[in-house]
C-alpha cells in the first residue's frame, strides 16, 4: 500500500473507531473563550494582546464588568492612564462599589498626583471593605505625598496590622 493511501486509511479507521465509541474528534479541544484568551495573555503580562481580547468582548458586550476591569488594568500597565480612566469610569458607572475598580482608579489618580480624588476612592473602598490592606497602603502613600505625616503613619500602622493578621 502506498504511504499516502496508508495515512488516509489510518485516518478513516481512527474516525470509524471514534464514531463507534462515541468520541467526537472535532470537539476534543474546545476553543478558549475570549475571556480565557485575555486572562492567559494577562498572566503572561502581554497587556497589548489581553486588551485586544477585552476590547473585542466590549465591542459585543459594552457592560461586561470583567472585560472593563481587564481593559482598564491593561491600559494602566501599558502606562496609558487616560484610556485606563475611561474604561474604569465605565466600570464604576455600572458598579460604583467595585473594589478593584476603585483601587485601580485611585492608583491612577496617585500616579497623576490627584490626591483628593485618590483619597475619595480609597475611602470608598475602606467603607465597602474595612480590611482592604491595599487601600491603607495607598492611603499612606497619598498622605505622605501630601505631607500629612500623622495621617500617613496612622494608615501605615493599619496596613501593617492587616498584613500581619493575614500572615
Amino acid at each position: 500500500m502506498h504511504a499516502n493511501n496508508k495515512r488516509k486509511y489510518i485516518k478513516v479507521l481512527c474516525i470509524a473507531v471514534c464514531l463507534f465509541f462515541g468520541i467526537n474528534t472535532l470537539a476534543s479541544a474546545e476553543e478558549p473563550t475570549l475571556h480565557q484568551k485575555a486572562a492567559q495573555e494577562e498572566k503572561k503580562r502581554n497587556y497589548s494582546k489581553s486588551n485586544y481580547y477585552y476590547l473585542k468582548i466590549l465591542s459585543k458586550q459594552a457592560n461586561d464588568i470583567e472585560a472593563l476591569y481587564g481593559a482598564a488594568n491593561g491600559f494602566q500597565q501599558l502606562h496609558r492612564y487616560e484610556r485606563a480612566l475611561v474604561e474604569v469610569d465605565k466600570l464604576l458607572h455600572i458598579n460604583p462599589n467595585h473594589e478593584q475598580g476603585l483601587l485601580l482608579r485611585a492608583y491612577i489618580c496617585i500616579k497623576d498626583k490627584q490626591w483628593e480624588n485618590a483619597l475619595k476612592d480609597i475611602n470608598q473602598v475602606i467603607h465597602i471593605n474595612p480590611v482592604n490592606a491595599k487601600a491603607y497602603m495607598y492611603m499612606d502613600n497619598v498622605y505622605s505625598a501630601m505631607g500629612d505625616k500623622e495621617a500617613a503613619e496612622k494608615a501605615k500602622q493599619r496596613y501593617q496590622q492587616l498584613t500581619t493578621e493575614l500572615n
